[in-house]
């Protein structure tokens, strides 16, 4: 199953820039690329240029309409890092500018692929979350993820819409920008490259599930192409626990900072931060023949060197 135009909205994040790279490798896919007004002119890595526009903006559906993609991948977010401060963006732009998305799909027959979250599970007993699940969020972030997959059923039963749900895990790679609020690797990184001290909310033994962003877009864009998935949710993660102890000590390995020199200052964790996040990507793993790429030391190492060339900062990493 093909589309020969695609959209992909937040083109200029992580996922969604990565996500646009895969798909310009399709010689008969035309790719059209959207992010928040401010953003740069092209899709980082590429020469996509990017559509500067808001989700909820009701230029967005204008847009659509011109020009006609026949699927759509919705990547655009609020950082859920931010949802407790900023509730209401956190709202307009994931619930309501999603539901813009998904209505013009709606009308217009085009397939949609929503990026949800693994946010949605909160706390749960499994050792590893199975889409069966029975969602918990506990941050607004991840509520609004759980109502725009039941909006997608919704439409699915009023009108026939075509979807897929993915729930990335925890993402990382080139393409994040140093930050404080998104991304726990990227937060350890931006911490570590600006000094010897670690701020962590939260337990140092929270378990997470780690996917390099390479192999989160390569899967991303082959469940865009698969027949099977649609109508159906999915788990992407690498199936593997680390924990925030072991991250911290993988990152200084990289970054051949002894951890002894660290100075590591654990907080109260966040609202509604689960202390154990790992798929169970079985289903995905059925489907795809799922396996990821890329080890976290190669990923983390990939993710550091490209982070010191765009700072110019030369470090040995051997």
């Amino acid at each position: 199953m093909m589309y020969k135009r695609i959209a992909v909205t937040g083109a200029a994040g992580l996922i969604g820039s990565a996500v646009v790279r895969h798909l310009s490798q399709y010689n008969n896919v035309e790719v059209a690329a959207f992010d928040f007004p401010g953003v740069q002119d092209l899709v980082p890595g590429s020469q996509v240029p990017i559509e500067p526009v808001d989700v909820a903006d009701p230029k967005m559906v204008k847009i659509l309409e011109s020009i006609q993609p026949q699927a759509v991948v919705h990547a655009a977010a609020h950082p859920g890092g931010k949802s407790l401060r900023e509730p209401i963006e956190d709202v307009r732009v994931n619930a309501l500018g999603s539901m813009q998305i998904f209505h013009w799909c709606e009308k217009a027959g085009s397939h949609v692929v929503f990026l949800s979250s693994s946010s949605v599970y909160g706390e749960q007993k499994e050792n590893k979350i199975p889409e069966t699940a029975v969602p918990n969020p506990g941050t607004i972030y991840g509520a609004c993820k759980v109502a725009c997959e039941q909006w997608l059923r919704i439409f699915e039963h009023g009108s026939g819409l075509s979807w897929t749900v993915l729930r990335p895990f925890a993402t990382y790679g080139p393409g994040h920008q140093p930050s404080l609020d998104q991304g726990i690797v990227n937060i350890l990184l931006t911490q570590l490259l600006n000094g010897d001290r670690i701020t962590v909310k939260g337990s140092l033994m929270r378990r997470r599930d780690l996917t390099y962003v390479e192999d989160m877009a390569s899967t991303i864009v082959q469940m865009l192409f698969c027949k099977a998935a649609i109508g159906r949710v999915f788990n992407i993660g690498s199936g593997v626990a680390v924990t925030i102890n072991d991250i911290i000590k993988l990152l200084c390995d990289a970054l051949n900072k002894p951890i002894s020199g660290i100075k590591i200052i654990e907080e109260a964790g966040t609202v509604g931060d689960s202390f154990s996040n790992v798929a169970d990507i079985s289903q995905i793993k059925k489907i795809l023949n799922f396996k990821p790429k890329f080890g976290l030391e190669a990923g983390l190492k990939e993710l550091i060197e490209q982070r010191i060339v765009s700072k110019g900062k030369a470090i040995d990493l051997q």
